[in-house]
């Protein structure tokens, strides 16, 4: 599934993605263009850098660290640009992508 700029996306199990543009937050859409962002269900094995200052991690870890309860964990929506994982909705936007104070980003949360 593809973003086509809605600000909400209905998702096949019921759940709601919300898409908010706001200046220094956010993936950095102007830059990285949105053109490419889709929408895909967790796999498994998949790693994520949210923090310049941490190293990598598997998103497993990360959703455990969050508290996230374990049967939310493989409806949770993962938004890709092109092949990179760009924003886990509940932990962040990876570290490369994220929107600096003064560009424009976009804010995507996750409603189940």
């Amino acid at each position: 599934m593809s973003w086509q700029g809605e600000q909400e996306i209905s998702l096949p199990d019921g759940s709601v993605l919300n898409f908010e543009r706001l200046i220094g937050q956010g993936l950095a859409v102007d830059r990285l263009g949105v053109e490419r962002l889709r929408i895909e269900s967790r796999q498994g094995g998949e790693r994520f850098k949210p923090a310049l200052n941490r190293p990598t991690r598997t998103l497993k870890h990360l959703l455990q660290e969050a508290n996230l309860a374990p049967w939310l964990r493989d409806r949770l929506p993962l938004i890709y640009l092109e092949d990179t994982l760009a924003v886990v909705p509940g932990i962040g936007v990876s570290c490369l992508m994220q929107a600096n104070e003064k560009e424009m980003g976009l804010v995507i949360s996750w409603k189940c």
